[in-house]
């Protein structure tokens, strides 16, 4: 069964890394390793919340082959992953 709390948890998190991102780069901030990192931070919690949301079911770790499945050498079409559902407030913010 998907718990809702748990994606609205993912997606908060996720719009919250999303955020600090792009407010400092509008800034013009000079820190483009932490700006980048922060974007990244986002796409994987976004990720998450689909991945919830869809029982798909993850083990927790730090490598892409372990959060999406599969072996790291498979290639992987993120557009199955990601949903219009959980990007759209990333996007308008843009």
């Amino acid at each position: 069964m998907v718990e809702i709390a748990i994606i609205q948890e993912w997606v908060a998190k996720a719009d919250e890394d999303f955020e600090f991102a792009l407010v400092n780069l509008k800034e013009g901030k000079p820190f483009a390793a932490l700006i980048c990192f922060h974007f990244h931070q986002s796409a994987e919690k976004y990720l998450k919340a689909y991945i919830v949301a869809h029982d798909l079911g993850f083990i927790k770790s730090h490598t892409r082959h372990s959060v999406l499945g599969g072996h790291p050498a498979d290639p992987v079409n993120p557009v199955h992953f990601f949903s219009a559902t959980f990007a759209h407030s990333a996007r308008d913010q843009v």
